[in-house]
């Protein structure tokens, strides 16, 4: 399940990124003589201090129930800024003195799925700008497993920009690197995929500053008040472009840690546009006890080796949602009317092709059809054409194939028809494939949905036809009976937006498909852990 991962703030981009990147989703073989589909899902508080994340039994009651549940904080009146969070001379101090190692242990719905390091420190000679901070995160699910970091150095004195960053992504199947520099008033990039030479683009400029990121993750609990908040650039490093998230002060409270009483505070942070808040607990002394990422996925503070020891991965089956009884073939269904539970805060996108209701118990009657979406809007249309580090649908290979796979195509419809059946039939299905970009796939021709859905948008951007990656869960009726996360595509015919499954090689998506997002709207992995569906039978 693929989903734009840089709208969470850094801890969040890196955790969400390894979550997707591993849940696995249904295929159906290419091979016609198999009418089925295949497997579906798919310390103490201060710098040097480990082991807070294990005296839960002797601590006060946390904050907001901890992370249990992630709920909208309080709106305050007085939008107090970042000098609230970390102050010229608070960052400053943190500059010269801050020298950090923390490990957590990453849970996915319980299960212990990883685990990550947060390392702050000022920088080494032959390092770019005066201070560092870089998150690694490995994460494991069924026959594979993902290491990600997340490197950027900031400048030593206001406005303490960032002068360069590193975003690296490995699994079995291959890697991908980035290294991002200022240049003038834009951001070279060089993209390095399984080691061969880099491609360099410009695109926006960097936006983000030291005092942001000590804001989230090191602040100064002394000056925040009950409704502290602020609103600052984020560079969008999926996107390529600056973005507004929010962070806010959501509860204050006090907490026994190793037998001593220190402040700590729960924050929330989200995209300015977004509805789901993800929140963060922090004791003084810049310790983060933990982190939640919707009401599933967690990172807990603890020693190294605990962190690093009993990881069992995830088994992706476990994630899937049940039903009490079958409901058949998915791509007969036509019409699927269900009750859906989601986390707090989120809203399920509503149109045509899935009518939206909200009840009285705060769920959701939701009605889906096997039929065209909603009007593409000017906006979305724009922003679904443009080549991105992922959908580098301007690569010469890639349009080279668009071209010669439509070639004997009639109409936009026929031709995306045509990419979606290459796609479908010419890619290994496997789910331990996590590829990055949609050069790569097309390289290893290989991987789960969201290979799939990553090669056909790119396809049909570079014929000029706008499309979308789609989150969500669609029904298996085979390995789990129920509904499993997927990824699938959107493309724009006759002015709306028509559900397109590569992974089934479905011209028009079956009604199976519940949409929990699409392109830089998409939170749905905030539902991993808490999404419930209710089937209101019959099923046509």
């Amino acid at each position: 399940m693929g989903l734009s991962t840089r709208r969470f703030g850094m801890w969040q981009m890196v955790t969400v990124a390894a979550v997707l990147g591993l849940i696995a989703c249904g295929n159906k073989s290419a091979d016609k003589s198999e009418s089925k589909q295949k497997r579906a899902s798919a310390t103490k508080a201060g710098d040097k201090g480990t082991g807070a994340a294990n005296d839960n039994k002797k601590k006060s009651k946390p904050p907001g129930n901890a992370t249990d549940s992630i709920e909208t904080p309080n709106d305050g009146k007085t939008l107090t800024g970042l000098a609230a969070f970390a102050s010229a001379e608070f960052v400053d101090k943190l500059i010269k003195t801050r020298d950090s190692d923390h490990w957590y242990g990453l849970y996915l719905r319980g299960q212990k799925a990883g685990y990550a390091q947060l390392r702050m420190r000022k920088t080494k000679a032959g390092e770019p700008g005066a201070f560092m901070a870089r998150i690694s995160l490995m994460m494991k699910a069924d026959n594979d497993k993902m290491d990600f970091k997340y490197i950027s150095y900031f400048e030593g004195k206001a406005p303490y920009n960032v002068v360069a960053m590193e975003v690296v992504q490995k699994s079995k199947a291959g890697s991908v690197v980035r290294k991002y520099t200022p240049s003038g008033d834009k951001t070279k990039v060089e993209s390095i995929e399984d080691g061969k030479p880099p491609k360099t683009m410009m695109v926006a400029a960097m936006c983000d500053t030291l005092d942001v990121m000590f804001a989230q993750m090191v602040p100064n609990l002394d000056t925040l008040q009950d409704d502290s908040k602020a609103e600052y650039c984020t560079f969008d490093t999926d996107k390529h472009k600056q973005d507004t998230d929010e962070l806010r002060v959501a509860e204050r409270s006090k907490r026994m840690i190793n037998g001593v009483s220190v402040k700590v505070v729960k924050l929330m942070t989200k995209g300015k546009t977004e509805k789901v808040w993800q929140s963060m607990i922090i004791a003084e002394g810049g310790t983060t006890l933990e982190m939640a990422f919707g009401e599933g996925m967690k990172l807990k503070l603890e020693d190294k080796k605990i962190a690093q020891s009993n990881v069992t991965g995830v088994d992706v089956s476990s994630m899937a949602i049940k039903v009490k009884k079958p409901l058949g073939d998915p791509q007969k269904i036509k019409e699927l009317k269900m009750i859906v539970k989601v986390t707090k805060g989120f809203e399920i996108p509503t149109g045509p092709n899935q009518v939206v209701k909200k009840r009285a118990d705060g769920r959701y009657d939701v009605t889906i059809r096997s039929i065209p979406g909603p009007k593409v809007m000017d906006k979305d249309r724009a922003e679904s054409l443009k080549a991105t580090a992922d959908i580098n649908s301007d690569d010469p290979k890639i349009i080279a194939l668009a071209k010669k796979l439509s070639a004997s195509a009639k109409s936009p419809r026929d031709k995306v028809t045509a990419l979606n059946h290459w796609v479908f039939k010419t890619l290994r299905k496997t789910l331990s494939t996590n590829l990055t970009t949609a050069s790569q796939v097309l390289e290893h021709k290989a991987g789960d949905c969201t290979e799939h859905s990553v090669l056909l948008v790119a396809l049909a951007r570079a014929l000029k036809i706008p499309a979308r990656e789609v989150g969500g869960v669609i029904y298996d009726n085979e390995y789990i009976v129920g509904f499993g996360w997927h990824a699938w595509v959107e493309v724009e015919l006759d002015g709306r937006w028509v559900q397109v499954d590569p992974s089934w090689d479905e011209p028009v998506g079956n009604a199976t498909h519940l949409k929990l997002g699409a392109g830089d709207k998409d939170e749905g992995s905030a539902n991993m852990g808490s999404l419930g569906i209710e089937i209101v039978y019959p099923v046509n």
